[in-house]
């Protein structure tokens, strides 16, 4: 039977996890780097959790015991967790829709993960003080895995996060049955079976529907929550206020109805088709619907309106919830709505627009940086003609250009400017930015006005005037003077520095500290970082040559604190890629962490038949580090191609698999190790697992936050060949000198 509680520990961590992501991801509105601080928080309590429980359980005999308030408290603690994800926000006061800074992001994943993460980690020592640390490591990451495809492919489709997770405490909870009958004392022994009575009881009695319905109406509590759905790319919460509807993705507001900002879809439906001599093909990337799609059908010349929406369920919501605007765009026969990537359906696209537009206004996280990148841009070059014009808007301000806003406009500006020969930038709060190979961007504002009008066009708000003042000159001048000095960099997929920038922008409004950190390491070199790593190594080298007794405990620990920086970066690194390709990595979070660790179970196995047959298990140490190097460069070679051509998805699977079998293999062969010579203390286990979640937090921070938008993902993958590479030295040093 304890097998079998193993096995739940497993399956409700991947459930507790990826349920919190998901909602955090939301409340933090959809940024995905925001994902290595959520799973920094994580790991970082569930570290805490395995050596404070690993030390504790050194000093007490009832091991049981531990295990059930820790299932307990695991199973109560998750659905809090997962209810204060969405109350937060209202808690301080924060509006739907709002960003917020780096340190509150922090504090909150900090906060909402702590109790939840800390019981995890607990339960791993205590599973170890029952079983050998390989065994208890495969029963868990088999769990994971299951829990992980289940979750994926049925749970998530299929149900809301709080009947999901209501359903995990459940089970947790229920695991503490047969761990009561290991209770020593009569006494002792009805207290730990009557208080998961009355938790599963408690928890059986709540209602999920409801707390769905609370949360959500606090979450959004500017308006009332009519709908809510998920689809594989994101949440979509469809809120109504005074006969006014608002369709939030990933809590950020993209659809307003009946009444959309008019003003807005004016100026960007109309200024590109104006500098197109005879826009009769066009196609609307992302967003539109709603206003700007009905505003380029005004003009007659428009034969066709290719609208490409990657995620169908908005499009769905929008029908579900309709107004006479929407009814309008999506009845006219011209407008053909397209459920497909944009970037595969550029790619394979026949023939050439006359204009294309980018709906998003900001690349505020991967999914939308897809559309600002150098590749993106090459795409779109190819599939325009030589006098059609591409549009975007980018954030910005007709008052003061800061150097924050001015650099998160450049990285983008520097990347079009390499496919386009002629650039123009119509300022305003939102920049309207406007590209072609040929097309005159010098056109006299009335001539562009009789354009408009000889095409059938009336709009009260673009009259003569209104063209003058915004396409004046000046502008174009003061916007050029603002923007001195701008950087030179350029948003790419696998550097998607726009998104660092934007990050920067956010904080500067909620968090000066934050931005000030962000900034300073907005410099960061890959020379810098390859020092520390070599400076480490160098600290560790040290103590291996002057303190003899505790050399191999030293590499042990170094090994696995380098291995969980691996796991973690490469992680990070694959799903970084995936949502860049795919764009969908909200759904596959659960999946793609749970082939990690099957790999990682696949690896445990391995590992224990080396510990087994191997005569020196530092042997096998040592190939697993040089194994990690020679997989960094296979990565390398294996995804960098997909800049320009798609690395199949079979192919990530096997990656992520890969990556989990070396961090896999590795901990029982450390464990082993460490508590080598050593009898009588549980808690060595504990304390390498600490060591792999150490590593995992610092990754999370520093790969997820910083290397990968600003060293890229080449100079991330170097960073991590290195790190390993002296790691395997360090190995390698301390089998000579035995």
């Amino acid at each position: 039977m304890l097998f079998i509680v193993i096995l739940i520990v497993g399956a409700g961590g991947i459930i507790a996890q990826t349920v919190l992501l998901r909602e955090l991801l939301v409340s933090f509105l959809g940024n995905e780097l925001t994902l290595g601080v959520i799973l920094a928080s994580w790991m970082l309590w569930e570290a805490a959790g395995a050596l404070l429980i690993a030390a504790a359980l050194r000093k007490l005999k009832d091991k049981a015991s531990v295990m059930i308030w820790l299932l307990v408290l695991f199973a109560v603690s998750l659905c809090l967790s997962a209810a204060a994800s969405r109350l937060f926000k209202p808690v301080f006061d924060i509006l739907p829709g709002e960003a917020i800074g780096t340190a509150m992001i922090c504090l909150s994943s900090f906060a909402l993960t702590a109790v939840p993460a800390f019981c995890h980690g607990g339960l791993f020592s205590a599973a170890c003080a029952y079983s050998r640390p390989w065994q208890a490591y495969v029963l868990e990451t088999a769990g994971t895995l299951a829990a992980g495809i289940v979750l994926t492919f049925w749970l998530i489709p299929a149900f809301s996060h709080f009947q999901i997770v209501r359903a995990a405490s459940l089970i947790s909870v229920a695991a503490c049955i047969p761990l009561a009958a290991m209770v020593p004392g009569p006494w002792r022994k009805a207290v730990l079976y009557s208080v998961p009575l009355f938790c599963f009881l408690f928890l059986l009695m709540l209602d999920p529907a409801q707390i769905e319905q609370y949360t959500l109406a606090r979450q959004y509590r500017q308006g009332k929550v009519i709908d809510q759905r998920n689809s594989w790319y994101g949440n979509i919460v469809v809120t109504q206020r005074q006969g006014q509807k608002t369709f939030f993705y990933n809590g950020v507001p993209v659809v307003t109805t009946p009444v959309p900002d008019v003003i807005w879809n004016q100026d960007f439906a109309h200024f590109p088709l104006v500098f197109c001599q005879d826009p009769a093909e066009v196609l609307v990337v992302e967003s539109g619907l709603g206003g700007t799609v009905g505003e380029i059908l005004k003009v007659q010349p428009v034969d066709r309106v290719d609208y490409c929406q990657q995620d169908s369920l908005l499009a769905a919501m929008l029908r579900k919830y309709p107004s006479r605007l929407i009814d309008q765009e999506l009845s006219d026969r011209r407008l053909n709505v397209i459920h497909d990537d944009a970037r595969s359906f550029l790619r394979n696209a026949v023939g050439a627009y006359d204009v294309i537009y980018i709906g998003s206004s900001a690349p505020g996280d991967l999914a939308s940086n897809r559309f600002f990148t150098d590749e993106f841009f090459r795409l779109a070059a190819d599939r325009l003609r030589s006098n059609g014009v591409l549009a975007l808007s980018l954030p910005g301000s007709l008052a003061y250009i800061s150097p924050e806003l001015r650099d998160m406009n450049f990285v983008i500006l520097n990347a079009l400017s390499r496919h386009f020969s002629r650039v123009r930038i119509i300022p305003g709060d939102l920049n309207i930015v406007l590209a072609s190979h040929s097309a005159d961007f010098n056109v006299k504002p009335e001539i562009l006005y009789r354009r408009l009008v000889k095409r059938g066009v009336r709009a009260s708000n673009l009259n003569p005037a209104y063209f003058k003042r915004r396409l004046a000159g000046q502008w174009i001048d003061w916007f050029r003077l603002e923007t001195a000095g701008a950087t030179q960099s350029i948003n790419s997929d696998d550097r998607p520095i726009a998104v660092y920038h934007t990050l920067i922008l956010w904080n500067k409004k909620f968090s000066g500290r934050a931005m000030a950190l962000l900034q300073r390491m907005s410099g960061l070199r890959l020379w810098v970082v390859l020092a520390c790593v070599a400076l480490s190594g160098i600290i560790a080298a040290a103590v291996v040559l002057f303190r003899r007794r505790r050399r191999v405990r030293t590499g042990v620990l170094y090994a696995m604190l380098t291995t969980g920086f691996f796991g973690m970066s490469m992680t990070l690194a694959l799903v970084f890629r995936v949502q860049v390709q795919y764009g969908y990595v909200y759904q596959l979070i659960g999946i793609l962490t749970a082939l990690f660790m099957s790999g990682a179970a696949a690896g445990s196995v391995a590992a224990g038949y080396f510990i087994r047959r191997a005569k020196d298990p530092l042997n096998a140490l040592a190939v697993n580090e040089v194994a990690c190097v020679a997989f960094v460069l296979a990565v390398f070679f294996a995804v960098m191609r997909g800049s320009s051509v798609n690395v199949s998805s079979a192919v990530y699977c096997v990656l992520f698999v890969i990556s989990g079998f070396f961090v896999g293999v590795e901990f029982p062969l450390a464990a082993h190790l460490y508590r080598a010579g050593r009898t009588g203390r549980p808690g060595d286990p504990g304390v390498v697992f600490s060591a792999d979640l150490a590593g995992g937090v610092c990754a999370s921070v520093l790969s997820g936050v910083f290397f990968l938008p600003l060293l890229g993902l080449a100079g991330t993958l170097a960073v991590l060949a290195a790190l390993k590479a002296v790691s395997a030295a360090l190995i390698l040093l301390i089998k000579n000198m035995k």
